[in-house]
């Protein structure tokens, strides 16, 4: 399950590690643990370059497996829960 997540950790900075049009390499997991999200059981995963720029997702524990995606315009999805901080600025 663990790979899942840092496959799933690995595609998200990808796509979502930009500040200030500067593409960002966000590469290292620091963290994954239990939690809950909407009272359903869920993953929240940390990641980022450093401990001062980093990224941490939580999405349900049902969604990890291969082949999950999602996409939230302006906070729209449910399933997801992501926030960053990334050069002294907070991102949600």
């Amino acid at each position: 399950m663990y790979k899942a997540v840092f496959i799933l950790a690995l595609s998200i900075s990808n796509l979502i590690a930009c500040t200030d049009s500067k593409q960002v390499n966000a590469s290292n997991v620091f963290q994954v643990s239990d939690t809950s999200m909407n009272s359903n059981q869920a993953i929240s995963i940390a990641f980022g370059e450093t401990s001062n720029n980093y990224c941490s997702a939580t999405i349900y524990r049902e969604s990890v497996k291969s082949g999950y995606s999602v996409k939230s315009v302006k906070k729209s999805a449910t399933d997801l829960s992501m926030d960053c901080n990334w050069d002294g600025k907070y991102y949600v």
